[in-house]
């Protein structure tokens, strides 16, 4: 607050005049300063980074992919299976969208994405193969006849039926 003022009035030039009472040239020269700052804001700011969706959605699909097909030990290959393709398919598109090559042209933007579309598109194909190589075991063991079944119970360890209460020794 100035001297001679009041809190409704400031000081400006050669006169007291309420504050909110603002002079037309004045307006305008605040609006061109408001005006020239937001322009020197707007190129100061980074540009926006572009995200790529494909990319991120191929490693975390690759991620539960191989999660399922390896904490299954296999048997849920039927769900795995579909994941891994999703996976390549989304890979493929992600490695699209990053580009070959950066927009400065030493390939540094986009790098980030790429790497996570190529390790979206690994986890897929090798969950991929596995699944498939789970599915024709699956289909080996369950119609492969009464043989090769026999052959699998050959390989374990044979047990003699024991009768409860009776000493295997006879003592």
């Amino acid at each position: 607050m100035e001297r001679g003022g009041t809190p409704e009035t400031t000081r400006s030039g050669g006169g007291a005049r309420p504050a909110g009472d603002v002079m037309p040239d004045e307006r305008a020269r605040d609006n061109k300063r408001r005006d020239r700052d937001l322009a020197a804001t707007d190129r100061e700011r980074p540009a926006a980074r572009e995200g790529n969706g494909a990319a991120i959605a191929a490693l975390v699909v690759g991620i539960l992919a191989i999660l399922v097909l390896v904490l299954s030990l296999g048997t849920l290959f039927i769900v795995a299976l579909p994941l891994g393709i999703a996976a390549i398919v989304l890979g493929v598109v992600g490695k699209r969208k990053a580009g070959g090559r950066g927009s400065d042209g030493h390939g540094h933007a986009g790098a980030k994405h790429r790497g996570k579309a190529r390790a979206g598109f690994w986890l897929g194909l090798v969950t991929t193969i596995l699944s498939i190589l789970a599915l024709i075991g699956a289909v080996a063991l369950f119609s492969g006849g009464e043989g090769f079944q026999d052959e699998i119970r050959d390989l374990a360890p044979q047990q003699e039926p024991q009768t409860p209460g009776v000493d295997p020794d006879g003592d």
